[in-house]
């Protein structure tokens, strides 16, 4: 495979995140707070920050190192941990997440549902979204 064919997964999940987020969030929590990083992106840094589990210091390495992952989250800096942790303790940001992953589930399922297993040359089934 082509070096410029090849996807990265973080940065695709991210998109995804990023998409799926705003329609459960507000951009900002309160008008009066300060608007550095909006919600949708919080949330996504958390939800990346629990695939990969890691801490809150290296999701944010990860951002300060990758340009490609600041222009995903669409961040100029990069957030202070502290900021990433007063989010996470939040109570609806957990029932959030759970919302949103179980949604994405069973798209997934319903997909791969639709889609009918296939037979290799050993003679096993595969189905294609495994």
């Amino acid at each position: 495979m082509n070096e410029s064919n090849k996807k990265n997964i973080l940065l695709e999940v991210t998109s995804l995140e990023m998409k799926k987020s705003r329609k459960y969030v507000e951009p900002y929590s309160h008008f009066k707070r300060p608007q550095k990083y909006t919600q949708p992106q919080m949330l996504t840094t958390l939800i990346l920050r629990s695939d990969l589990k890691i801490t809150y210091l290296g999701i944010i390495g990860i951002i300060e190192t990758s340009g490609q992952l600041q222009k995903r989250l669409l961040v100029k800096r990069r957030p202070n941990f502290s900021t990433l942790k007063y989010i996470a303790d939040r109570s609806q940001m957990l029932e959030i997440i759970e919302i949103m992953l179980a949604n994405i589930i069973q798209k997934f399922r319903s997909r791969c549902r639709r889609s009918s297993p296939r037979l290799e040359r050993n003679g096993n089934l595969v189905n294609q979204c495994l």
